[in-house]
């Protein structure tokens, strides 16, 4: 008898740690996910900060959020003409490159590496679900690049699915 009601007792005790067991891996999952995509946001807005501020003109219309940022560089040391960043599947991408002699920037990545480079601005973990930027023009001073993009984190169990939306601002202060 006494056995018995050790066993039961060691049952019950046991299921309450199984219990806390999954909670805790089902809490570190989401975070791990929520992780993710928090870091691919910033990564990609520090990325586009940057870029925008070493730009010598935002060459976008003003009317309507577009989907690839057009940025004029006059990065004469690195040879860099251009740089665009846009969605392009599930990533974000930021291409950078020369003038063509024709006057029209190089595409990405049909051209050669000597004239365009490709970077990825996200990797495997999240998927980029929108992506838009539109110029606002703050005449006379310097215009403003507001970006809005969501992203997800990539997973097929449903208990670590995350997805956040940003959205900021960045001005343009070179000369």
């Amino acid at each position: 008898m006494e056995v018995l009601i050790y066993i039961s007792i060691f049952a019950i005790v046991g299921g309450f740690l199984v219990n806390i067991l999954v909670g805790s891996l089902r809490i570190n999952t989401k975070g791990q996910s929520t992780r993710a995509v928090s870091e691919e946001g910033r990564f990609v807005i520090e990325t586009v900060k940057r870029i925008v501020r070493e730009s010598s003109l935002i060459n976008m219309s003003t009317t309507t959020p577009q989907g690839t940022l057009v940025l004029r560089m006059n990065d004469y040391a690195s040879n860099r003409d251009f740089v665009h960043v846009y969605a392009s599947g599930t990533k974000i991408y930021m291409a950078e490159g020369v003038i063509g002699n024709d006057g029209a920037s190089s595409t990405c990545p049909s051209t050669s590496p000597t004239t365009c480079i490709l970077n990825e601005l996200t990797d495997d973990k999240v998927s980029v679900d929108s992506l838009l930027f539109q110029r606002i023009s703050n005449a006379p001073g310097n215009d403003t690049i507001q970006i809005d993009f969501t992203l997800s984190y990539v997973s097929d169990n449903s208990q670590s699915m995350f997805s956040k939306a940003f959205r900021t601002a960045i001005a343009r202060v070179s000369a």
